[in-house]
């Protein structure tokens, strides 16, 4: 059981939500389940671009960042903000790159 940030890309800026089920389903190809309410924006874009990231959460995340990414929209808030994260190929945050990476373990 744990916390896991989804990142997804947004329509205008990154964004990510907060799930508590992320679990592996095959291995080849991998292939990944995660439970997410279907009114959420997070699964309007991943429905949309076909592709997220998880982030797996340590036990001393700041309640701060969990607030920010469990409890607002992405549709007319920029979550990410405040919150440092890079994209998945390593870049810094607004480098070109499809897919996000929170700061987690």
């Amino acid at each position: 059981y744990g916390l896991y940030a989804i990142g997804v890309e947004g329509e205008s800026y990154p964004s990510a939500c907060i799930a508590n089920t992320v679990f592996q389903v095959t291995a080849e190809p991998v292939i990944l389940a995660v439970s997410i309410h279907h009114d959420n924006y997070t699964h309007q874009q991943i429905m949309k671009h076909k592709r997220f990231t998880v982030s797996v959460l340590s036990e001393d995340t700041s309640g701060a960042v969990i607030g920010a990414l469990g409890f607002t929209t992405g549709r007319n808030t920029e979550k990410l903000k405040n919150i440092r994260y890079k994209n998945a190929s390593g870049r810094a945050a607004g480098a070109e790159g499809k897919y996000l990476l929170l700061d987690a373990l």
